[in-house]
């Protein structure tokens, strides 16, 4: 896919890499039974659109088949909705017989999926002052799993603050669901451009200089 940035692609109606993921395995989920995710990552930085992610899952020998022709329907559902904004959307799979006995639940990855579905991501509100801009958005941006946790990294943006704490409370608020015990949220500003000086306090102001002397994230 092709990504973007979250700020001034957010919205292009690129696709999120990890959304398109949850779709592809929601549809073994309800192809195959017993499906089990062994990992699950995508996304690269806090202000990119993830293009790409990839998960790794365990299903039973004889639902290879079936879960070859569901790959398939669901890869022609999305490059046919996606054919003008993401032309070169695909879906790599690669299938062995390794004997995996590590990963989630059946149970727990259709919480998982199901969690993921639930964060947004793209344009939550659209501006009332300025013509055709995006007022409040967010960013699906990362998510892996690792040592035994979920970490998922989200990127709020919106030139009202109260919306912004609004949509951030939102987000924050998945962390009753049983995966996301003790979930917390941060928020920086990353250029002063970015903000309208409505919004910008002394102490942000001198974070935002102090990010403007830094090198460009790589």
């Amino acid at each position: 896919m092709s990504g973007g940035h979250s700020g001034i692609d957010i919205h292009r109606g690129k696709a999120n890499a990890i959304k398109i993921l949850v779709q592809v395995i929601e549809e073994l989920q309800q192809s195959v039974e017993g499906i089990r995710i062994v990992d699950f990552k995508g996304g690269s930085t806090h202000n990119a659109i993830p293009r790409e992610a990839s998960a790794k899952v365990l299903l039973p020998t004889d639902a290879i088949s079936t879960a070859k022709d569901a790959l398939l329907a669901v890869e022609k559902r999305l490059t046919a909705e996606y054919q003008n904004t993401e032309p070169h959307l695909f879906i790599h799979t690669d299938i062995s017989s390794h004997q995996i006995v590590e990963g989630l639940t059946s149970f727990s990855s259709h919480q998982l999926i199901d969690l993921i579905k639930q964060l947004p991501h793209g344009i939550a509100s659209m501006s009332t002052d300025i013509v055709d801009a995006v007022e409040t958005s967010n960013n699906l941006a990362t998510i892996k799993i690792e040592a035994g946790q979920l970490m998922i990294l989200t990127s709020q943006r919106s030139s009202v603050k109260a919306k912004l704490d609004t949509l951030t409370q939102k987000i924050e608020n998945k962390g009753g669901d049983p995966l996301l015990l003790g979930a917390s949220t941060e928020q920086n500003y990353e250029t002063g451009d970015e903000i309208p000086p409505s919004d910008i306090t002394e102490d942000d102001q001198k974070q935002i200089e102090k990010f403007k002397n830094m090198p460009p994230f790589k």
